[in-house]
């Protein structure tokens, strides 16, 4: 499930968006909240511009953006790629099915 704001407030459900100049923002205090209370509470976002795909199929967005990103507030503390490597911001971001890609 994706989570976006927009001028009519916020809105959930399943989507696939194409993302520029997107920073990866995780909130410490939010974080500890979630490992203190053991439940889950928003506080790690994707802050980016949403784009047109410019004609470009599902595929090939995936081709674009080749890192799969993660995050899991109990085992780190940024949001990093399927090498563990952190990851602050991107220039193209693809989402779907509740997967994140940069």
């Amino acid at each position: 499930m994706v989570g976006y704001l927009h001028d009519e407030g916020a809105h959930y459900r399943e989507v696939e968006l194409y993302l520029t100049d997107a920073k990866f923002v995780v909130q410490p205090g939010g974080r500890l909240r979630v490992i203190r209370e053991q439940r889950k509470n928003v506080h790690a976002f994707v802050r980016a511009t949403v784009t047109e795909t410019g004609g470009l199929h599902r595929e090939a967005l995936i081709r674009k953006c080749i890192r799969k990103i993660t995050y899991d507030p109990y085992t780190m503390d940024t949001f990093q790629d399927q090498d563990g490597q952190m990851i602050t911001e991107a220039k193209d971001v693809f989402i779907s099915c509740g997967r994140v890609y940069a």
